[in-house]
């Protein structure tokens, strides 16, 4: 990058600045100036970003909702691999809830569709080497197909759309960028028993951009359902970013 103007160096910036307090973000010319990234392009044409870690994002993974599917009433545990900072039932050393196959869960005598945490995972949060740069006009109908896409059902996906519909930015685009159960496993691992036969686990995260940047485009597959099957959304809590 010729300049710390470019919309490239824009959004990195951004994304070094999530999650930090003011206190602790350098000015964008420091932050240029240190190059804390460069660009590689591959034998097959396409560019692969490197970022020191140093720079990279320090967030809260935020509303993290897990639903329990068994396939006949079950009493299940579940651990995560995160500093847990918010959640509902309480979390305490882990949720042990009787499941039903539509998803009902009951907790010392009450009953709860999902299981809600909030945190900062224990693991290294993933480079975003991939992604969606859309409208944020478009925005609500994009989340909408990419969810399905990635197999969420319509009750999952109505909740998703609740809570994350209104955090989207207000710039004329928005970049997304959805981790899957591998990443996740390793942001913040589940531990649950009995085991699920099927996991399903994404996480959104998002950027606004006050202009379109060249991001490769991501592959979103979906993950078919068979047996006691576990699903989470969650995304990113971006801090101070605006």
């Amino acid at each position: 990058m010729k300049s710390e103007n470019d919309a490239i160096v824009d959004y990195m910036y951004n994304y070094y600045k999530t999650g930090r307090n003011d206190s602790e973000i350098i000015s964008k010319t420091e932050f240029f100036t240190r190059k804390p990234f460069f660009f590689w392009k591959d034998s097959f044409g396409d560019y692969m970003t490197f970022l020191n870690q140093d720079f990279g994002a320090m967030a809260e993974c935020g509303k993290p909702v897990i639903y329990l599917y068994p396939e006949k009433t079950t009493k299940i545990s579940v651990m995560v691999g995160a500093d847990i900072t918010k959640s509902e039932p309480t979390y305490g050393n882990g949720w042990t809830v009787t499941a039903n196959p539509n998803g009902k869960l009951v907790w010392n005598g009450k009953t709860f569709n999902s299981l809600y945490w909030e945190g900062e995972g224990n693991g290294i949060y993933p480079e975003i080497k991939s992604g969606f740069v859309v409208p944020t006009a478009q925005i609500a109908q994009t989340l909408e197909s990419q969810l399905t896409q990635l197999g969420l059902n319509e009750r999952e996906k109505a909740d998703f759309m609740a809570f994350w519909l209104p955090k989207m930015p207000k710039t004329p685009y928005t970049r997304l960028t959805w981790f899957g159960t591998r990443e996740m496993d390793k942001m913040a691992p589940l531990s649950v028993s009995p085991k699920p036969d099927t996991t399903i686990r994404i996480f959104l995260d998002y950027a606004g951009l006050s202009k379109k940047i060249d991001l490769k485009a991501q592959q979103l597959t979906k993950v078919e359902r068979v047996g006691f099957t576990l699903v989470e959304w969650g995304g990113l809590l971006r801090g101070n970013l605006k």
